[in-house]
């Protein structure tokens, strides 16, 4: 299973306890995480069947896309709206979005607001599934750092401990495939093969992302899938294409940032062969 091969599947807490890094304070989201092949695909009215065995009222799942998509929400099961929500009126909603649009500032912030519809006084995160489709987990937590966010697998004194973000992702995972299926041996067992490298060498003091750093690290990305799906048998140059579409100068003071996007490239698994 290769880096862009997989489809990361999180179920995120906010903890009340935030970190500092760096002497700058950041969010701690904690997470529960499931990975499955890229063809791994839903079958929505099994999914919806045992949702309500579960009595589960209301859930968004947000599928979520590495270039451009446009972002539309799909109820996946009869709400009535003007009915209260319940297990015989429950508001199963898919939101498929970017990865920029989805990390932008307003989206995070109606994440965690409590003004959502159906979602009063409750965060929408409690309530959600992501699916992060082609996309490393390094990537996933770099972005979310960006925006002071510290994606986090939880404290390890109570990592014995059934904790309600692995509960939700583990019933959500038993509802898109019975209780029949091995898949979460299978996601255990490729974790460390695309998990366990960082994009971004955060140990540096000297270099400080900013909010608007997103903007680039989105460019470099973009340019860096859109390669992958062009990609021939050919000897390509990726290094000097990308530096050459990016329109990089030794003096650009973003140039850090893809230096060690290309670090990671060259060390991972993200190589140009066939089954990438």
């Amino acid at each position: 299973m290769t880096n862009l091969n997989q489809k990361v599947f999180l179920a995120i807490n906010i903890s009340k306890k935030p970190l500092k890094y760096n002497d700058i304070s950041y969010q701690n989201w904690i997470y529960s995480l499931y990975i499955a092949p890229t063809n791994y695909s839903i079958n929505n009215i099994s999914l919806i069947n045992r949702l309500r065995c579960l009595n589960c009222k209301k859930i968004v799942i947000w599928d979520i896309y590495p270039l451009y998509t446009e972002s539309k929400s799909t109820l996946i099961e009869n709400n009535i709206p003007y009915y209260p929500v319940s297990k015989d009126n429950p508001f199963y909603l898919k939101r498929t979005i970017s990865l920029k649009d989805f990390i932008s500032k307003n989206n995070l912030e109606m994440l965690t607001s409590k003004t959502v519809k159906h979602f009063e006084d409750e965060n929408l995160l409690n309530y959600s599934i992501f699916i992060f489709n082609s996309l490393p987990l390094p990537f996933i937590v770099g972005v979310f750092e960006i925006s002071k966010i510290l994606l986090t697998p939880g404290d390890n004194s109570k990592r014995g401990i059934l904790s309600p973000v692995h509960n939700r992702l583990s019933q959500f995972i038993s509802c898109m495939e019975g209780m029949a299926s091995n898949t979460v041996f299978d996601s255990y067992m490729n974790y460390m093969k695309f998990a366990n490298r960082p994009i971004f060498n955060y140990l540096d003091k000297n270099r400080s992302f900013k909010l608007e750093d997103i903007n680039y690290l989105y460019k470099i990305m973009e340019s860096y899938f859109k390669w992958k799906l062009n990609v021939k048998q050919e000897i390509t140059n990726f290094e000097w294409d990308l530096r050459k579409e990016l329109d990089l100068t030794p003096r650009d003071d973003k140039l850090f940032i893809l230096e060690e996007f290309l670090e990671y490239y060259k060390q991972s698994s993200l190589s140009n062969n066939e089954n990438d």
